[in-house]
Formats: structure tokens, C-alpha cells, sequence
């Protein structure tokens, strides 16, 4: 691939409101889809985008999430070589209480040491919560790396801001009963393989 290549703002955002159940908690939340490179909302687990490159592909790794003009998130995305599907999607939480009203969606990439233009703004409501429930996978049980040359294969990423309810229970080990919790039904000790539910 040519080291000319400029990131390119996402375009064709989708949303939609969803919702997990992990046991004992229900997480609302927003599920994001968007076009980033050659990499589109509709892209199937196979074949990868001709621009992936085994995981390589200049995407954005920085977003800002808006909702209703103000800035709820700032996300920084990691992906595995395998799954590009992790490239150019996010999950905003909502809380556990069914959400009302209506939300005006858009993001924005970060790329060099500015930001791309928005995308088109996704209008959704509570009429629209998805009957189906987000996919939730576990964490994975495995033996220690055997050193650090292994490599990590990371989930996908976390909120920068506000802090990422992940980060904090696992790696910064807050105290609170929900994180407690997450820390007890969790296998790894890496923040972001939390199980997404688990930890909010």
C-alpha cells in the first residue's frame, strides 16, 4: 500500500438503538456502524475490505461521538488483524434505564492533528430499539503469554472521554459494586477485554 495515503473522513454512518442483557444488568445503548476507507457498514465477516492489508489499513483510530450537538464520547479503536468489523463500529452506552426521546447521531475522525468533517446525522428514538439483543462474546480463557513479544489482540477500544467504565475497573481497579462485579466475572486482566455489559 502506498505511504501516500491520507485517512479519509467516514461517511454512511448507521445507528440504532440496542440493548444487552448480561445476566443480571440490561445495558441501552447505540450501536454505530459507519464507512471508513474502503470498509463499509454492510461488509460481511468475509472477504475483508481490499484496503485491510491484514489489519494495516490507515483507518482513523480516534472518533468523536456527538449526540444532540454536544460530544458524549471521544473513542480510540483498536481492531484485531481479523476482524475489520471492529474498525468501524462503536457501541455508545445509555445507561440501564430504557431511553426516551429522540438522538441526533454523528461522528468525526481525528486525523493527523486535526478533525474530519462530520458524517450525515442519524435521527433515532426509542420506537426504534432493536427485538434482537447486541451480541455480547465472552471473554476468552487462555494460559498467560508467554512473553511480551506474543503480541496483544485486543477487542476493539474505549472511551477516552469520559473514561472508559472499562478501564476503570480493570485497570485502574475502582471500588464501586458494578465494577467489583466485573472484575469477578471476567477472566483477563486486560481492560479491554472486558466483557462490554459487565462494565459500565
Amino acid at each position: 500500500m502506498s505511504g501516500s495515503y491520507t485517512p479519509t473522513a467516514p461517511t454512511d454512518l448507521r445507528a440504532e438503538i440496542r440493548y444487552r442483557d448480561d445476566g443480571k444488568y440490561t445495558m441501552y445503548g447505540i450501536s454505530l456502524r459507519w464507512k471508513i476507507g474502503e470498509n463499509g457498514p454492510d461488509q460481511g465477516a468475509w472477504p475483508p475490505p481490499p484496503d485491510w492489508e491484514e489489519g494495516n489499513a490507515p483507518y482513523p483510530r480516534v472518533y468523536e461521538v456527538w449526540l444532540n450537538d454536544e460530544l458524549r464520547q471521544t473513542v480510540f479503536l483498536y481492531w484485531s488483524a481479523w476482524n475489520w468489523m471492529q474498525s468501524n463500529s462503536h457501541w455508545v452506552d445509555l445507561g440501564d434505564v430504557e431511553p426516551e426521546g429522540l438522538f441526533h447521531v454523528k461522528i468525526r475522525a481525528k486525523a493527523g492533528d486535526q478533525f474530519t468533517p462530520f458524517t450525515n446525522v442519524v435521527t433515532i428514538g426509542p420506537e426504534r430499539i432493536c427485538v434482537c439483543k447486541w451480541a455480547v462474546r465472552q471473554p476468552r480463557r487462555r494460559a498467560p503469554r508467554p512473553s511480551a513479544s506474543a503480541g496483544a489482540d485486543p477487542r476493539h477500544g474505549t472511551a477516552n472521554h469520559p473514561r472508559s467504565r472499562a478501564g476503570a475497573a480493570i485497570r485502574d481497579l475502582d471500588p464501586s459494586r458494578i465494577c467489583a462485579e466485573a472484575r469477578r466475572v471476567n477472566t483477563s486482566t486486560d481492560w479491554h477485554e472486558v466483557v462490554p455489559g459487565a462494565a459500565r
